[in-house]
């Protein structure tokens, strides 16, 4: 369908007909009428109307070296027209994901080596609960099941996704979290009115986080999902200083933590997805902010989908 500024109450008709939004209030937004995209170049975009915008969300926090990349477009038609698509189940793959896999391998804090693509921020994180499960059976350890975010976290929209977000407008209409996921203290001082003093509050989260692990049973709980930035929870550094502790309070080995519990041996998880690579100037957040090593794989293959 052709998008030009005569075709806008046709969009917008065509659109209240049949396509569903999401995180959109659709009664409102029929009302005021869809506001279409049609071109984008650099960090700008150009609406149905011809209003140059600047995209400070880029796209959806994915679109980091701006729209119509002439490298990207020449690089995506040479691919499209070599080999479009092939997947890397059962046995096989394509070079494209190999080179890549071992580029983001070079990039990566040291301890992680290996790669797993997904097509979206909660298929990420629903891979990794699946790894996460995994490995404690393995390990002999199948109750550890309990997964621990911090509030006003956003990890996905999917079931187990939305269940590890801290926001309630994302899970009180949905009745969630699952029982297993716990929710512990996220070190957004401003919103505790305590802005002036984020130090002493980030530590009380983490004292707070502790309470709450020695409560539900450390044995029991496989993960702790830690954003260095909190997309949700107002990004900002001081928030992101804690992240380290945060871990170390499930791994020791992973990063000491000050004047708290080093018994806890809970899986640390970094949870990159909404963030800005390079914001930081280290590429990986986790990175510069402790010592990683390797949780130890429990078979060197993987059937997480």
């Amino acid at each position: 369908m052709k998008s030009d500024p005569v075709s806008l109450d046709v969009l917008a008709r065509v659109d209240a007909q049949h396509h569903l939004h999401p995180f959109t209030n659709h009664e409102e937004m029929h009302a005021a009428g869809t506001h279409v995209i049609v071109r984008g170049e650099g960090v700008y975009l150009w609406d149905v109307q011809g209003r140059k915008l600047l995209d400070g969300l880029a796209g959806l926090w994915c679109v980091n070296v701006g729209y119509s990349c002439r490298e990207i477009v020449e690089a995506v038609n040479a691919q499209m027209k070599r080999l479009p698509y092939y997947c890397s189940f059962f046995n096989s793959t394509t070079e494209p994901a190999i080179a890549l896999a071992n580029r983001l391998s070079e990039l990566a804090p040291r301890g992680l080596g290996h790669v797993m693509f997904t097509d979206s921020g909660s298929e990420a994180n629903e891979t990794a609960l699946k790894f996460i499960r995994g490995y404690w059976k393995l390990r002999g350890q199948p109750k550890r099941t309990k997964i621990v975010t911090r509030n006003f976290a956003y990890h996905g929209v999917t079931l187990a996704t939305t269940s590890m977000t801290g926001l309630p407008a994302c899970t009180t209409p949905f009745d969630l979290p699952l029982p297993g996921f716990v929710q512990v203290p996220g070190p957004n001082a401003y919103a505790a009115n305590r802005e002036h003093e984020p130090g002493a509050y980030g530590q009380w989260c983490l004292e707070e986080t502790e309470r709450i692990v020695q409560r539900e049973g450390p044995e029991t709980i496989a993960a702790i999902f830690v954003e260095p930035v909190q997309g949700g929870g107002r990004s900002d550094r001081t928030a992101s200083g804690i992240f380290a502790r945060t871990a170390g309070l499930g791994a020791p080995a992973w990063h000491p933590v000050r004047g708290g519990r080093s018994d806890h041996r809970v899986w640390p998880v970094g949870e990159l997805v909404c963030e800005r690579a390079l914001e930081l100037g280290a590429g990986f957040h986790c990175r510069g902010q402790g010592p990683h090593e390797r949780v130890p794989a429990a078979r060197r293959h993987s059937r997480a989908r």
